[in-house]
């Protein structure tokens, strides 16, 4: 079914004329893939009577609803000016037209043709997920999506991959949907760009579609040299408000993700957004998630979890002396999927071994939202498409429209807030997975970063990077193990001196020959340079913290007067605190042993006073026996039977007349 509503032109006076020019297939500047269920049919029709047929935006709409598909597309066409078409067959997507998927198919995206298959093609992972993930792989940052009312949590994945791959998300705002379970998911999970109604949603969509339009314009070349050359600018300001640099994180990454927020913001120039980044106090936040953004998802490249899960650990378990832990750092975590997809296979490793030990795994990032996420262990229902059914019985429970990690899987992750290139790494560790870290970073960057893996593993320990991830500049420090999978053990050279943090941040520099700086510097006096000399030497031994001055080999060339007697002071401390918890720890064990004393003595009371009560039911029950004898005897002979007050017992007849004969024997 196909209907072409009334045309509309743009709003010269307002600025905004239409993107494209009108007529038969014209390239969209963006696709917008809307998912609902529940509800969701009301909330795409407001959405869609806002949007003109000649705004350059095609629509592909996934209703997951058990309704006559040409009903709704009936219904849809009703409340829009643009083309409806119901797809049946591959289409080459068009501006100006809502694609209406029907629910008994998949759709995908390819090379800006949209294709269905059954149902039965993706059982495990959801229909939109499926085709947001093809729709961001396809059009990258011409990609949209939305997430409308409905139940569950299909699109919550899909919208992450759009995100990466530097497209715009929306959800309709809760409180406006009929079931805010589908948008709910979808922002609980960090992954929404924009929250609104759905009226609101199309403004947003409209001017998103604008400014990619212009991006793809000859004036966006202005603006990317603009951007290329500020970038160290929007750095430094970011650095400022979060306290992360970036400036050494990888140039066209780091560009990419920039440029994306300026579309979001659709912002005019990098100058408008540079302050929007200096004062909304919600950007930099906003940014740093992106720049951290990630493909993740369990087990991905199972091919290289399949080699590690055969060789790596293994030799892990079977090695690993029995009292001491399985340590495992992965660094740059983001929600999780790595770090447990790892638990997962060191427990079954252990299982098949039959060798049980206290497992740590160490799972850190900078990103605090994303470390309490993973925290919460709390999944989409897509896992199932990542995850098999076995380890989704054991390892998950199922709680509404997703997945929670079970405790045992939870408390074997340690997730803490920590910077690769700022803080001090971990050490004596078994295992590093570092994958899809240094594809971010610059060579130089990455040339540190290598020397402090080789120094966070014990002798012997095993690292495993990404694909297409290499070791630069490290002979000796690794060996390979499976280069294919780029799993690699550390190997017997010695760690070379490292200088932390790794991150120069914004040390100041040394004026350059010519420089006004250099000119003023020569034009002194040396008895100006001598005083000068002196007033910095005071100012750095009286205030400044202990410090030195190294090369990239560890050589030291200059240092804080006072550093020696500073580090020697705290040599002393810290052995007094060394020597203060080693006796802790021996109170502790003293008080253990008492504990486990009176554990014992209260055991043995508890047998006691149960033998007790064993005597007392037995006596108690001869009591009662004793008494229906008594009751007997009475109804038997209508009187109670004389006792012996000496015994306390009936006296028998014999006893009566021996007394009485007794009694009147002569004297």
């Amino acid at each position: 079914m196909a209907r072409r509503g009334a045309r509309s032109g743009g709003d010269p006076a307002a600025g905004q004329p239409p993107l494209t020019t009108s007529g038969p297939a014209v390239v969209p500047a963006v696709v917008v893939g809307v998912g609902a269920s529940t509800g969701g049919l009301e909330a795409a029709q407001q959405l869609l009577a806002r949007v003109p047929d000649d705004a350059g935006i095609a629509f592909v709409l996934l209703l997951r609803q058990r309704r006559d598909p040409r009903q709704l597309a009936s219904e849809v066409a009703r409340q829009t000016r643009m083309r409806v078409e119901l797809v049946q067959a591959p289409a080459r997507v068009e501006a100006g037209t809502v694609y209406l998927v029907a629910p008994v198919f998949v759709a995908t995206m390819k090379l800006g043709t949209l294709s269905v298959g059954p149902q039965d093609d993706a059982p495990a992972r959801g229909a939109i997920d499926t085709f947001f993930r093809s729709l961001a792989e396809d059009l990258g940052e011409s990609a949209v999506g939305v997430v409308l009312s409905g139940s569950g949590s299909d699109g919550t994945a899909g919208l992450r991959a759009i995100q990466e791959h530097g497209g715009l998300t929306l959800a309709q705002a809760p409180q406006t949907a009929s079931d805010p379970s589908l948008p709910q998911a979808a922002i609980g999970a960090g992954l929404v760009d924009v929250v609104a109604p759905p009226e609101r949603i199309a403004g947003r969509i409209l001017d998103h579609g604008r400014a990619v339009a212009r991006s793809c314009s000859a004036a966006s070349t202005t603006t990317e040299q603009d951007l290329r050359a500020r970038v160290g600018d929007l750095c430094r300001i970011l650095e400022l408000r979060t306290g992360h640099d970036f400036s050494r994180y990888q140039r066209d990454a780091l560009i990419r993700r920039i440029r994306r927020r300026l579309l979001v913001h659709d912002a005019a120039s990098v100058a408008a957004y540079a302050l929007l980044l200096a004062q909304d106090p919600k950007e930099p936040d906003r940014l740093l998630r992106d720049l951290l953004a990630g493909a993740t998802r369990f087990f991905r490249d199972p091919e290289a979890f399949a080699a590690l899960a055969a060789t790596v650990l293994p030799a892990i378990v079977r090695d690993q002396a029995p009292e001491l832990p399985i340590r495992v750092w992965v660094p740059g975590c983001g929600s999780g999927e790595e770090a447990y997809s790892i638990a997962m296979l060191v427990r079954e490793a252990m299982e098949r071994a039959g060798r049980p030990r206290l497992v740590q795994i160490f799972a850190t990032d900078i990103d605090t939202e994303m470390l309490a996420a993973a925290r919460r262990g709390r999944f989409p229902e897509a896992i199932a498409a990542d995850v098999t059914p076995e380890r989704l019985a054991r390892f998950f429970v199922r709680d509404g429209a997703g997945y929670v990690a079970v405790p045992s899987l939870r408390e074997t992750c340690l997730f803490s807030r920590h910077s690769l290139v700022r803080d001090p790494p971990f050490s004596n560790l078994d295992f590093i997975c570092c994958r899809n870290v240094l594809c971010y970073l610059e060579p130089e960057m990455q040339e540190k970063l290598v020397p402090l893996l080789h120094y966070a593993l014990r002798p012997g320990g095993y690292l495993l990077l990404g694909a297409g991830e290499d070791l630069v500049r490290t002979a000796g420090l690794f060996e390979p193990v499976d280069e294919q999978h780029r799993l690699f053990r550390r190997g017997g050279r010695a760690t070379p001196r490292m200088v932390l943090p790794l991150s120069a941040g914004r040390l100041g520099s040394i004026p350059a020959p010519g420089s006004a700086e250099a000119r003023a510097e020569a034009g002194r006096s040396p008895a100006q340079r001598r005083l000068t000399v002196a007033f910095e030497r005071t100012v750095l031994d009286e205030y400044t913290p202990p410090c030195a001055l190294v090369d990239a080999g560890g050589e030291q060339h200059a240092a804080v007067a006072r550093l020696e007697s500073e580090l020697r002071a705290t040599q002393s401390e810290l052995r007094r605190t060394s020597e203060e918890l080693q006796t802790t720890l021996e109170a502790l064990r003293s008080a253990d042993q008492e504990l486990a004393g009176l554990r014992e003595q209260l055991q043995s009371s508890n047998e006691e006073l149960l033998t007790s009560h064993q005597q007392l039911r037995a006596f108690s029950e001869e009591l009662a026996t004793l008494r229906r004898e008594a009751e007997w005897t009475t109804a038997s002979h209508g009187t109670p039977p004389r006792l012996d007050r000496r015994r306390d017992r009936p006296a028998s007849r014999a006893v009566r007349m021996n007394h009485g004969w007794a009694s009147r024997r002569p004297g």
